[in-house]
């Protein structure tokens, strides 16, 4: 019996170590490219070159290694420092993929008891936007389960944001974020399927895309934007200005639906335009788009302006504007207390109220302006008599100058990213319960480096 198990445990122990490597085995191809997950590796591929590193893996799902023609499955349990290389073989030479790389996050989660089990989707920078990371996704645990590094042909890792999950109306799963300024949208096995960009047009000559925020449909239906920088004569001063307006596109089988250009709205931003924030340059950030959502009760969309602290509500067919939330113009009758400054992130939960990220950082000057701390804020309106109906106010136990959002929950909770804030540059997001308890806090574990996470979405389980 004794010899019998030994048997067993000897074929196992070989059958690992073929496993090991023999399984990514690939014939010689000098003139080959290998690619991980449909991107090729950095560096390139040479025979020369030992040791390589992916644009992105998963511990989620299947990774897929090609060589050439060949490609190869393999699995990963973790992505910690401490996972080993995987281990490669072309021809007779061995090679090696590194899972870890050299600024990946290391985070700490508190509270994941309290929580449901789920998916936090994230991208996280530096405050230098000159210093970007990778997109991820981390469990409850604080333990990254994927991530995708955006380069260019050199190998600079350039910039990644908005990282999200959507299902389209069909039930198909797609993933989503912007890599330097243009969309890829991939399959529910992380694989590239496209990258889309802005149409030119007479009104439009780039095809980049704003990184704050878009919306994927499905993978031949989305809505973009962008900021345009416009010249305008400054009556005051006699002078020229410079100004952002925002510019939007709504593309469908690669044509434009809707075109709504910012510029021909001028007039519903409040006046003096020299109380609005300076960019590099003097450039005026009069109308700084960061959201667009689709109201689901009529389709229209609603676009967060940061500058001037209002949410305005235009017709997705020709453009023209519904109402104003908050600001100077505010059709609704707010109140101080519900009155939102440089907000963030408007979107809808599934009983119909508007959720509002409130970053109370009032970048506009506008007089009478109360400091307080940031707050998540929710609002059910009655759109036809411009009343609040209900309204729920959860205040947040810091000050979020920049950035940011609040995540509805099927319970009725929150999943934050709380920006860029007053008590620490390590903190990157919670989960806060319906009734204002927090329950969930992300950290960074690398300390000092001004980490700052824009946007959070969590996919429940």
């Amino acid at each position: 019996m004794k010899i019998v198990k030994f048997v067993i445990c000897l074929i196992l122990l070989i059958s690992c170590w073929y496993s090991r490597y023999f399984l990514l085995k690939f014939p010689d191809d000098c003139s080959a490219v290998l690619s991980v997950n449909g991107d090729e590796v950095y560096p390139k591929f040479s025979k020369n070159i030992k040791n390589y590193y992916p644009r992105s893996l998963s511990a989620i799902s299947s990774n897929f290694m090609t060589f050439g023609r060949v490609t190869k499955k393999f699995e990963i349990a973790e992505i910690t420092p401490q996972t080993p290389p995987i281990d490669f073989k072309i021809g007779d030479e061995t090679y090696y993929l590194h899972v870890w790389q050299h600024n990946l996050t290391e985070f700490k989660a508190t509270g994941a008891e309290n929580v449901r089990d789920g998916y936090y989707f994230l991208t996280h920078k530096w405050w230098d936007i000159q210093h970007t990371f990778p997109a991820y996704i981390l469990n409850k645990y604080g333990k990254i389960l994927y991530y995708r590094y955006a380069r260019d042909d050199t190998g600079k890792i350039k910039s990644t944001s908005d990282f999200k999950f959507t299902y389209t109306h069909q039930g198909k799963k797609l993933y989503s974020l912007v890599e330097h300024r243009t969309l890829l949208i991939m399959n529910d096995l992380f694989q590239p399927i496209k990258r889309v960009h802005l149409i030119l047009t007479p009104r439009n000559n780039s095809r980049l895309l704003d990184g704050h925020h878009y919306i994927l449909l499905d993978e031949n239906h989305y809505i973009f934007f962008a900021a345009h920088i416009r010249e305008i004569i400054d009556n005051k001063n006699d002078d020229i200005m410079f100004i952002t307006t925002p510019y939007i596109q709504e593309i469908k089988e690669g044509k434009i639906q809707l075109e709504w250009d910012g510029y021909d709205f001028l007039s519903m931003i409040p006046l003096p335009y020299e109380n609005y924030p300076i960019l590099k340059g003097g450039i005026y950030d009069l109308m700084h788009l960061n959201t667009i959502v689709i109201d689901p009760k009529d389709q229209n969309l609603i676009l967060s302006y940061k500058s001037t602290n209002t949410l305005f509500k235009i017709n997705r067919k020709n453009g023209s504007l519904i109402w104003q939330l908050s600001g100077d113009n505010d059709n609704f009758h707010l109140t101080e207390n519900q009155k939102f400054y440089g907000q963030h992130f408007p979107v809808f939960t599934s009983t119909g109220s508007l959720v509002v990220f409130d970053n109370h950082h009032d970048t506009k000057k506008t007089p009478g302006f109360i400091k307080e701390n940031t707050s998540v804020k929710e609002f059910l309106l009655d759109e036809k008599n411009k009343k609040i109906l209900k309204y729920k106010k959860i205040m947040l136990p810091f000050k979020s100058f920049s950035m940011g959002n609040a995540y509805p929950l099927k319970d009725g909770g929150y999943a934050l990213a709380v920006g860029k804030t007053d008590i620490s540059d390590d903190l990157c997001a919670q989960e806060w319960s319906a009734d204002g308890h927090l329950l969930w806090t992300l950290e960074s574990k690398i300390r000092g480096l001004n980490l700052f996470c824009y946007y959070l979405y969590k996919e429940e389980l």
